[in-house]
């Protein structure tokens, strides 16, 4: 029973997690890029999209996500990779939605060149990535016992 409870509690908090970061994500999207950070990219003009993009949107998601992830985990007191899967799908499911219906409407390469983009990925893994990262700093990683040494024995 204690594994459906946490199962439910963490598909609640990525649900939670999901709609937060939509909303920060269209906050971040709304602020203008520094001129500094602009001046530096002065003969490229996809370079500093790119980089305010993942600088000042996809990293502070990422950190969002990190902490959720960081406080939900400790509360579950366990942390396994279906927990950080099943709060991750929330927002995987809504970036699916999000680019099958905004690429709806575009020419196939250009829908083919945006499926590949690299802008296009680093939001839609930020949030799985911080939960993972949240994951792994807590201890969460999965060990497998046969490949661990026993303790006591020493190796020659």
């Amino acid at each position: 029973m204690r594994h459906r409870s946490s199962a439910l509690i963490s598909g609640l908090a990525g649900i939670t997690l999901a709609a937060l970061a939509m909303v920060v994500t269209g906050w971040l999207s709304a602020l203008p890029a520094p001129h500094a950070v602009l001046s530096r990219f002065d003969q490229h003009s996809v370079l500093p999209f790119i980089f305010t993009s993942v600088v000042f949107i996809d990293v502070p998601i990422m950190v969002l996500s990190f902490a959720i992830g960081l406080v939900l985990f400790r509360a579950l007191r366990r942390c396994t990779p279906a927990l950080v899967l099943i709060c991750a799908a929330p927002w995987l499911l809504y970036c699916g939605y999000d680019m099958v219906h905004a690429y709806s409407d575009m020419a196939r390469l250009t829908r083919l060149g945006l499926l590949f983009s690299l802008l296009t990925w680093s939001s839609v893994f930020a949030v799985p990535v911080g939960l993972f990262l949240s994951a792994l700093s807590l201890g969460g990683r999965p060990s497998n016992s046969q490949l661990e040494r026993p303790r006591g024995i020493e190796s020659s």
